[in-house]
């Protein structure tokens, strides 16, 4: 799991751990991903965390070998580390393009190397499945957020490249799109009066709640299981109905 130091991440790590699977937490934030593979070793599953920039080829490739060494294959890989949209908001005729090189690399590269070199391993094994996620943001029209919602649309049509692609090898890539889920890097703009009158009150979210980063990380599992194992390249909303209402 990439990513899966803190919020939607850990909840993937957590939920996978409770099926017994083994775990290997991905984080580019070396004492989170560790705190993280501690409380699941506390619980008694086998957890343990590596500290990587999964946009960067060589450890990408260093840590599936190291999975791969020590649990003996690479079964599911779930692509969700990125970097949130709002620190890089801007209008696109004033983004610099330096900001636009970093979103790309941190929330569309690093998902195409950690699939790269996962598939490579799922192919010795004969199978495996890969989830990425991105955000139903890619399909909404946001002022200011352009550089994320390209990213994370990229992210989609990459999963649809890789199901293609990958499909003889009996590899299943699909895509979930989070709505608005309870994480510390939507706090602070869901506790504002305005957020809860728009999507709460009047209903832009027909659920009238944010998500749990465990609804997440059900579907994640559901989709990384044999049950699902006939449906491959799809994205698929957990947004609360939220892409209903645009």
């Amino acid at each position: 799991m990439t990513g899966a130091g803190r919020g939607i991440g850990k909840a993937i790590a957590a939920r996978f751990a409770q099926e017994g699977a083994n775990v290997v937490i991905a984080e580019i934030d070396g004492p989170a991903g560790s705190a993280a593979a501690e409380e699941l070793t506390a619980a008694g599953v086998v957890a343990v965390a590596e500290e990587i920039d999964v946009a960067e080829p060589d450890q990408v490739q260093a840590l599936v070998n190291h999975v791969v060494s020590r649990f003996g294959r690479l079964d599911v890989l779930v692509n969700n580390a990125a970097i949130a949209a709002f620190p890089y908001k801007a209008n696109l005729s004033e983004l610099p393009l330096i900001s636009w090189h970093v979103m790309m690399r941190k929330n569309l590269d690093s998902v195409l190397l950690a699939s790269q070199a996962a598939a490579r391993a799922m192919m010795a094994t004969a199978g495996g499945f890969i989830v990425n996620i991105s955000s139903v943001l890619y399909s909404l029209g946001v002022p200011g957020l352009a550089a994320y919602q390209v990213a994370k649309g990229a992210v989609v049509t990459l999963t649809r490249a890789l199901a293609i692609d990958l499909a003889p090898y009996g590899i299943v890539v699909n895509a979930i799109a989070p709505g608005w889920i309870d994480t510390r890097h939507n706090f602070e703009t869901m506790a504002t009066d305005e957020w809860k009158k728009t999507f709460i009150e009047n209903g832009r979210i027909p659920l009238r709640r944010p998500g749990a980063p465990a609804e997440i990380a059900s579907m994640v599992l559901a989709l990384s299981t044999p049950d699902c194992s006939y449906m491959t390249g799809q994205t698929l909303f957990v947004d609360g109905g939220l892409n209903l209402t645009l």
